[in-house]
């Protein structure tokens, strides 16, 4: 073994795999934020459908209870 590959910088050697971690990462949060987003758009429509009342906070609090 060459002493010049003992003391290659980490950026050489791990560069592709931190590009591949900081991607994956980076795609997980987009999922979950869309996830948020869609919940939250769900709820208000599923409470003007199913729980109609006089109140709307009233029938949000019950679709996100439910």
């Amino acid at each position: 073994m060459d002493r010049s590959e003992l003391t290659a910088p980490a950026s050489d050697a791990f560069g592709g795999k931190r590009f591949r971690v900081i991607f994956a990462a980076t795609i997980g949060n987009l999922l979950e934020w869309y996830d948020y987003f869609l919940y939250a758009v769900l709820a208000i429509t599923m409470a003007k459908l199913f729980f109609p009342a006089e109140n709307e906070l009233t029938s949000l609090l019950l679709s996100l209870a439910t």
